[in-house]
C-alpha cells in the first residue's frame, strides 16, 4: 500500500514530513464544530497568535491541535494520530497522557521531555493552567531559564502577562508560543 508523499510510516504508525501538503490534502481532519475548538481557527485568534511572532509550522500545529476533535499531531515527532481509534498512541496510557495528547497533541513523555526539558516535562505533562500551582510554576521557569543559559533549543515557559491569550506561554528560541 502506498502512503501520500507528505507521510512516512515509522514504527508508531505515521508521520507528517511536510505539514502545509498534509494540511492541504483531503487527509486533514475537518475543523471541530464545537465553538470552543473552532474558535482556533477565527481570524482574530491567528492574529493574536501572529503578534506572538510564532514561526508559521509551529502555528498551524498549535491550531491544528486546538480546532480538531480528536484528530491531532505531536509537535515533537511529527506522529499523526487519532484519539477515537483502537490502536492510537493513547490506548493503555495513563490518564496524564491522554489529557497532554487532548490539550497539546504531545503524544508520549519523551517527546515532553524534548519540548520542556526532563523536569519541566514531567511537572507539565496533562495539566491546563489552572491545576498548575506555584511549585509547578517555579521548575517550569527554572528549567527554562537553565536550558536558555545552555543553549539548548527547548520551550522557555513562563506565565504571561497582560494582554496575552491563555494562561501560560511555551517559547522556543526561535519563538514559538503556546497557550494554554
Amino acid at each position: 500500500m502506498s502512503i501520500a508523499p507528505f507521510l512516512r510510516s515509522g514504527p508508531n504508525g505515521l508521520y507528517i514530513t511536510d505539514l502545509p501538503a498534509f494540511l492541504a490534502s483531503p487527509c486533514s481532519a475537518p475543523i471541530s464544530t464545537d465553538p470552543n475548538k473552532s474558535t482556533w481557527t477565527d481570524p482574530s485568534t491567528r492574529a493574536q497568535f501572529s503578534q506572538m511572532h510564532i514561526p508559521a509550522k509551529e502555528l498551524e500545529l498549535l491550531l491544528y491541535n486546538k480546532s480538531r476533535d480528536t484528530n491531532r499531531i505531536c509537535p515533537g515527532c511529527m506522529l499523526w494520530y487519532d484519539l477515537s481509534r483502537p490502536g492510537n498512541p493513547s490506548a493503555g496510557i495513563s490518564a496524564t497522557l491522554a489529557q497532554e495528547m487532548d490539550l497539546s497533541g504531545i503524544c508520549s513523555q519523551s517527546c515532553m521531555d524534548e519540548l520542556a526539558g526532563p523536569e519541566a516535562g514531567k511537572a507539565l505533562m496533562g495539566k491546563d493552567t489552572g491545576r498548575m500551582g506555584d511549585q509547578e510554576w517555579e521548575v517550569l521557569e527554572r528549567e527554562s531559564r537553565e536550558a536558555e543559559k545552555g543553549g539548548q533549543n527547548r520551550f522557555r515557559v513562563r506565565r504571561p502577562v497582560d494582554g496575552e491569550p491563555g494562561d501560560m506561554v511555551a517559547e522556543s528560541r526561535s519563538g514559538f508560543g503556546v497557550a494554554r
